[in-house]
């Protein structure tokens, strides 16, 4: 995901927007985070102007003794003119 993108996490009952970290000299890769230490299995979505929406579905987010454990994920967009 890039600029202007926007970001969310779902899971049965919960929903929240994730936080761009900010991008290093106009990059195109942006990095988000969020969901804090709530552990569960979510449905992650991106959108942008411009591009197709990106989805995943089961996005396990696990624990262990102390933390939850993060999840890396890569979305591609594709423009859509």
């Amino acid at each position: 995901a890039g600029t202007g993108a926007t970001v969310w996490a779902r899971a049965a009952g919960f929903g929240e927007e994730l936080q761009a970290v900010p991008a290093e000299d106009g990059a195109e890769v942006v990095d988000f985070y969020g969901v804090g230490e709530r552990p569960g299995t979510y449905d992650v979505s991106v959108e942008r102007p411009g591009y197709e929406s990106w989805r995943r579905s089961g996005v396990a987010i696990l624990h262990d003794a102390c933390h939850v454990i993060p999840v890396r994920l890569e979305a591609r967009l594709v423009r859509t003119d």
